[in-house]
Formats: C-alpha cells, sequence, structure tokens
C-alpha cells in the first residue's frame, strides 16, 4: 500500500491515484486521512481536474461527491473518468436519462473504459424502455462476433421486456445454431445456461423447477425462492462472489412468509459476507441503522443497479411502513429480468 500511494504521490497519474485509493478500502485505512490528502493536493492544485475527480471519489457526503465530479468534467472535458462517474451516480438515483446523456459526452480509446460506457447506457436504454436502442447496439456487437453470449443476452432481454417472447424464442434457436457450429459440444453448457436464464425471464419457474430438479444449478436455488419456499432454497443457495445478496435475499423471503427470527438470522450473515468481500459496501451500514433511512441517506447509498435494487426490497419488507415511499425507486431500479427481478418486482407493488 505505501510503495502505491507513493507512486502515486510522486507521478500524480490517475490510475495510480484510483488504485491507492482501491487498496485504501480494502485495507480499511482511515478514510478521513484520504480525504485530508486530497484537499491538500487540491488546495495545492486549484481547479485541477484529476484532484477534483480523486476528492469526489472519497467525499464524504453523495452531494459533495457530485459536485466535485461536475466541477471536473468542466475543468477535462477529454477525461472519460468524471463523465463515468457521473453516468453511474444517475444510474443509482434513477435518472437514466442523465446517466444516458453522460455516456454520450465520454471520450476514450480504452476498450475496457469504452465497454464500461456501453453496459452503462445499455442499463439506462433499458431503464428508458428504448428497445430500439439497446437491440441496435446488441446487433452491432453480433455482427462483430456472432458468438457473443453477452450481446445475445441483451438482445433477448429487450424483445421479452417489450412482450415478444416467440421472438426472444426465434432468435436465441438461431444463436444457439451458430454458437454451436463456432465452438462445437462446447456450446451446451452456454446454450444450457441460457435456457435458464429465459425461463427465468419469462417468469417460467414450474419448467426451470423440473428442469433442475436434483441438480445444484443456481436456478433451482432462483426458482425455489421465487415460488415462495424459503426453507427449501435455503439448502439450494449457491456459494459463489455473490453469496453475501443471496443470504439477504434468503433473509427477505423469511421475512415475506413471516418467519422474523430467521430473516434476522440470515440479514445479520448476509451483512458480514458483504462487509468481509467489499470493506467498504455500505450496504450493511443502510440495513442497520435501527430506523428506517430518510431519503438523502437512500441517495447516500451510491452502487450497481443490482445491488440498489437488493437493498431497497430489504428495506421495503424490513419498513413495510415505507414501502410506498421505497417501492418506486425499486421498481424504477429493478431495469433487468435477471435474478431477483420477479421476486423484487412483488415486494415494488406491496405484494
Amino acid at each position: 500500500f505505501a510503495f502505491i500511494g507513493e507512486r502515486a504521490d510522486k507521478n500524480g497519474l490517475l490510475e495510480w491515484h484510483r488504485y491507492s485509493q482501491e487498496l485504501s478500502g480494502l485495507l480499511h485505512k482511515d478514510k478521513v486521512m484520504l480525504v485530508v490528502k486530497y484537499r491538500l493536493l487540491l488546495k495545492k492544485n486549484p481547479g485541477n481536474a484529476t484532484y477534483l475527480y480523486l476528492m469526489g471519489r472519497v467525499a464524504e457526503s453523495s452531494q459533495e461527491s457530485q459536485m466535485l465530479f461536475e466541477q471536473a468534467a468542466a475543468a477535462d472535458p477529454n477525461s472519460p473518468y468524471p463523465r463515468i462517474a457521473l453516468a453511474f451516480n444517475a444510474l443509482s438515483d434513477g435518472d437514466f436519462q442523465k446517466a444516458l446523456s453522460e455516456c454520450g459526452k465520454a471520450k476514450t480509446s480504452s476498450k475496457t473504459l469504452n465497454r464500461k460506457l456501453e453496459a452503462m447506457a445499455l442499463d439506462a436504454a433499458l431503464g428508458l424502455r428504448q428497445f430500439d436502442r439497446v437491440e441496435e447496439i446488441a446487433a452491432a456487437r453480433l455482427a462483430k462476433s456472432k458468438s457473443d453470449l453477452a450481446a445475445e443476452g441483451m438482445l433477448l432481454e429487450s424483445r421479452i421486456l417489450k412482450g415478444d417472447a416467440p421472438g426472444a424464442d426465434s432468435q436465441f434457436a438461431s444463436f444457439a445454431k451458430v454458437l454451436k457450429s463456432q465452438i462445437g459440444a462446447t456450446a451446451d453448457d452456454y446454450i444450457a445456461a441460457e435456457q435458464n436464464q429465459i425461463l427465468y425471464m419469462k417468469g417460467d419457474f414450474a419448467t426451470l423447477l423440473y428442469r433442475l430438479k436434483g441438480s445444484r444449478n443456481p436456478f433451482l436455488f432462483f426458482a425455489t425462492l421465487e415460488r415462495g419456499s424459503p426453507e427449501l432454497a435455503e439448502k439450494l443457495m449457491p456459494q459463489d462472489a455473490s453469496l453475501g445478496y443471496y443470504q439477504l435475499l434468503q433473509s427477505m423471503a423469511y421475512r415475506k412468509s413471516g418467519n422474523e427470527e430467521a430473516a434476522g438470522k440470515w440479514e445479520k450473515k448476509a451483512m458480514e459476507t458483504i462487509a468481509s468481500a467489499d470493506p467498504g459496501n455500505r450496504a450493511a451500514d443502510l440495513l442497520s441503522l435501527g430506523r428506517a433511512p430518510v431519503d438523502g441517506e437512500i441517495q447516500a447509498f451510491r452502487a450497481p443497479l443490482n445491488t440498489k435494487r437488493i437493498v431497497l426490497g430489504a428495506l421495503c419488507l424490513k419498513y413495510p411502513a415505507k414501502q410506498k415511499e421505497y417501492g418506486p425507486l425499486l421498481d424504477k431500479l429493478n431495469v433487468h429480468l435477471d435474478f431477483p427481478h420477479h421476486f423484487l418486482s412483488r415486494i415494488a407493488a406491496g405484494k
């Protein structure tokens, strides 16, 4: 950590600073010291776009963070990082039009950053129900690589969302043939996984349960939880990188069933797992306040769409009196049809 921090200070390179900040969070370094550090750097270099952006990443409030990112974007219109940060914040707030606008303003030659911008633009386009735009981006990617699974997933999700399930089935049948012709027998696993995803997106949990009976496939856990069987789902929980959020969803399923004791036990497990895997994650803070969070606290919890929608669902169930307040934002952020879309959709509707 000392080595990375020294190089960041010496070279002033944005990527060194970003890595230093992330490493600091993993090592539980005092965030106050980072804030002091970047305030001093800004004092010595007023208006510096790099330091404005980096200060925005560690700022103590979401309002200050937003302001700093906007100042950084104005100070250096050619830097993609402030625009990416502004797009991320807009997505987290459910402001899909602003997110799309910020993605369009970001300019970079980096393939990695362009793919990130494309993913955020797709999230925003889906949130705005601009299906033609989603399908245009997906089709362009498939034209470059006919076996692009992610692009195929975008296309299928868009068609199912707009009510064209037969079109999704026909598209997938064509894609499966292409995939088999390109990669042979190894395509079978990819095809089976995508078929499970399609069944989940359509909400066909009965077929999923029949198809996967006796397996340890994650979709068996998803379908079992969706069907309202938390006791059985508990035995099927996947042990992967998303474990903390599976545990939180398990807690939510128990809470929906009226088993508050089991809900509390699984929520505690989830918070411990999430904090252990990602020390900077504020989900645990929000769920452990001992009271219902207010608007400013919800907005300050800036997170990827999937993370924030799950946490909002947990808050709806934990504080039912606030369901009418949290539900609309949950419904807005519940953009994608992948798990746990249907579970969260019912919670947003108060069912």
